[in-house]
């Protein structure tokens, strides 16, 4: 959890407990997936401006999560192999 600077904001495990998602406080705004088997970073990718509040895996996948923030909700997905995420904002009417 070295990546994170001070408070880690929120963490999630995935369903099969293989990998555990971090999410890093208001000082760094990062999220982090790891390797809970190595201990390692596998991918990462900063949250933005709006600060993330909690962060979750999906119930049926490895590959998705949300993270809550102040004035909205993010969904991301992750390709563990390529070792990337993308995002896409949930528009709240």
């Amino acid at each position: 959890m070295k990546l994170h600077k001070v408070l880690i904001q929120s963490l999630s495990f995935s369903r099969d407990e293989q990998y555990l998602a971090s999410l890093g406080g208001q000082d760094d705004n990062q999220l982090v997936i790891w390797d809970v088997k190595t201990g390692k970073a596998i991918c990462g990718h900063a949250v933005g401006m709006n600060v993330a509040n909690k962060i979750a895996f999906y119930n049926n996948t490895n590959n998705n999560l949300v993270t809550i923030h102040n004035y909205g909700i993010r969904i991301w997905d992750c390709d563990l192999v390529a070792k990337k995420v993308l995002y896409q904002d949930l528009t709240m009417g």
